[in-house]
């Protein structure tokens, strides 16, 4: 039995030894603040202080230590909570932007006044932010923007009525960050009144509006799009269009006292800007709305021009080429898609191949019991196909019992023919049309749905009534 305890001890013994060495280690490079104590994990300040700094672990010497070990002994801290601190009136963004691993923050019971714009910029992980009993009479809703907040804490914090904390208001009624389970004030005058009470005029969260829902171009091109923010107080507006290929530009035009607008201009529209979702958004004091536009970039390839053809008595001015075959005809141009890669070759002056798909079906399968009962689909097409369904051979009117629900990547169509309750009357044979200029695929499913009542290997069950 002794044997047995023996590598154990040892073990234990080991451990203790390492821990002591790696607390000297964490002593030597940090120091915790005066008036707190420390953890690896967590700093809390509950002594009373004036001092006007944010806590902070002082460095020692570390010899030929690396930063990385300090930044990660200060990312390891989850949870600050300080009180009782009279000297601590701003919050800056240089206060916490090391602690980048925060969850938990909590300033109460202190002499807080000023929250800066970004405080929490560095802290993507906070979750939890407590300020209450401090005098602050103002709080932006963009210092919390960015963060997943689960619960923010402002019991006896008596802020000034007014437009700038009407986003608190709006959180109250929303039941947002757990404020609906607090009693929260604001003054006016000489009057405090419960927060959820207040009244503000022209006061309220912008709307947006933008000129398209989806935009399709062929690469070269140019084109504007306009992004409309209105509201009370005047809302900021604007495009974000990073990681954008295309050559942009911004003009914004202001139409007092409530519409903000912004035109966006894409030059020598980009390839790699297909399916790039273009994003507006508007802020004022009370929030936040967005809006969003895809971009779908046809792809043309430049090409050396092909031998000139016989003439024709309606031949294009200029080349233009789909999938290396020249485009004689003007009768193809009505297609749109064509009409439009025709006005790129003209206005260019160079010779254009489109590389075009005819459509294809490549899947159609037999209707699957979902949230709703499902006959799933995959089209493949450039110019994206148009897509039409037939039931016995007659075309299928969308309705609240049969729709057509999909998705588009790149050239592919996802997606599912929707049906709400089917019932045996939907059995029968479904057919699926996909076309495009380039041409037309049909494929056919049965759909089985439902037997029919009171059949029996299919044979109606008679029902023999006997009289007497």
């Amino acid at each position: 039995m002794d044997l047995f305890f023996i590598p154990q001890r040892i073990c234990w013994w080991r451990v203790l030894f390492l821990l002591s060495i790696f607390q000297d280690y964490l002593s030597n490079m940090l120091d915790c603040p005066p008036t707190c104590s420390c953890s690896p994990t967590e700093i809390y300040c509950n002594k009373s202080d004036n001092g006007i700094s944010f806590p902070l672990f002082s460095l020692q010497d570390t010899g030929n230590n690396g930063n990385n070990s300090i930044e990660d002994l200060f990312k390891n801290i989850t949870s600050i909570h300080i009180e009782n601190w009279t000297g601590l009136q701003t919050l800056k963004e240089v206060d916490i932007e090391l602690y980048t691993g925060l969850q938990r923050l909590t300033i109460m019971n202190g002499n807080l006044r000023v929250v800066q714009a970004r405080a929490f910029s560095k802290n993507p992980h906070l979750r939890y932010i407590n300020l209450s009993k401090n005098p602050l009479t103002t709080l932006s809703w963009q210092l919390f923007q960015n963060l997943q907040l689960l619960e923010l804490r402002l019991e006896d914090v008596v802020f000034e009525c007014g437009c700038d904390i009407r986003w608190i208001q709006l959180w109250l009624q929303r039941g947002e960050a757990g404020l609906q389970n607090q009693l929260l004030f604001c003054t006016t005058g000489a009057s405090r009144i419960p927060l959820h009470t207040m009244n503000i005029s022209l006061c309220d969260l912008p709307d947006i509006s933008v000129t398209h829902s989806n935009l399709t171009v062929i690469e070269g091109d140019r084109v504007t799009v306009t992004c409309n923010g209105s509201g009370y107080p005047l809302p900021e507006v604007d495009w974000t269009v990073n990681d954008l290929h295309s050559i942009n530009t911004h003009q914004s035009n202001v139409y007092w006292p409530k519409v903000h607008s912004i035109n966006l201009t894409l030059v020598n529209v980009s390839r790699d800007d297909n399916l790039y979702m273009l994003s507006c958004i508007a802020e004022n004091k009370v929030g936040m709305a967005n809006a969003s536009i895809q971009l779908t970039v046809y792809c043309i390839a430049r090409c050396e021009p092909p031998p000139p053809p016989p003439l024709a008595p309606r031949r294009l001015s200029v080349p233009l080429v789909i999938n290396d075959i020249l485009v004689a005809d003007l009768t193809v141009s009505k297609t749109p898609f064509i009409r439009r890669a025709f006005k790129t070759a003209t206005q260019s002056r160079r010779t254009y191949n489109i590389r075009a798909v005819p459509p294809a079906i490549l899947k159609l399968d037999e209707p699957e019991r979902r949230h709703e009962t499902c006959v799933e689909f995959t089209v493949r097409g450039n110019p994206q196909p148009t897509l039409r369904w037939f039931y016995k051979d007659k075309l299928i009117s969308p309705s609240e019992y049969i729709r057509t629900d999909m998705d588009t990547y790149q050239d592919y169509l996802e997606g599912c023919l929707n049906f709400r309750n089917p019932t045996h009357h939907n059995n029968g044979n479904y057919t699926l049309e996909a076309s495009n200029f380039l041409g037309v695929a049909t494929r056919t499913v049965y759909g089985h749905f439902l037997n029919a009542p009171f059949s029996e290997g299919g044979c109606r069950v008679c029902l023999t009534v006997y009289l007497s």
